[in-house]
C-alpha cells in the first residue's frame, strides 16, 4: 500500500496535474488534485493555483477551498480577500467541512462593499462542468 502511494507520488511530481479529459473520472478527478497538492508542496504556487483552478471551477470543494487559502495568504501575488472568500463559500456550500472554519473570519475582514460584491458572484456561479 505504501509503495503504491509512493509511486503515485512520483508519477503525479514528475507528470504533473492530469489532463482535463481525466478530471471526468472518480480516479482523475483525486489524481488532479493530489498534483496540485503536490505543486503546492513543492512550493509552486503558480502551477497550485492553475492546477486548482479547474476543479474548482467544477464545483470540487476541496480544491475550492485550497483556493480560497491561496488567495487570502497571497500566494500567487497580492492577497486578495473578495476571491478568497467567494472560494471558501464556494467550499462551504459544496459540502465541504473544513472551509465551514474559513467562512466566518474571511467574510469580517471584507468591507460591506466588498461582501456585497462577493455575496452576488457567488449567487450567480455556475459550475463549469467538463464535455464528458
Amino acid at each position: 500500500m505504501f509503495r503504491r502511494a509512493v509511486l503515485t507520488l512520483v508519477f503525479l511530481v514528475v507528470a504533473g496535474p492530469a489532463p482535463a479529459a481525466d478530471i471526468c473520472e472518480v480516479d482523475g478527478l483525486v489524481a488532479a488534485h493530489e498534483a496540485a497538492v503536490a505543486a503546492g508542496n513543492r512550493r509552486d504556487y503558480a502551477a497550485y493555483v492553475a492546477a486548482l483552478r479547474p476543479l474548482a471551477e467544477m464545483g470540487f470543494g476541496p480544491a475550492q477551498r485550497r483556493l480560497a487559502v491561496a488567495y487570502s495568504r497571497g500566494l500567487v501575488g497580492a492577497k486578495d480577500p473578495v476571491e478568497a472568500y467567494f472560494w471558501v463559500q464556494r467550499a462551504y456550500r459544496a459540502g465541504d467541512a473544513k472551509a465551514a472554519r474559513g467562512v466566518q473570519p474571511l467574510g469580517e475582514a471584507l468591507t460591506a462593499e466588498q461582501r456585497a460584491s462577493a455575496e452576488r458572484g457567488i449567487a450567480d456561479w455556475r459550475p463549469a462542468l467538463p464535455d464528458c
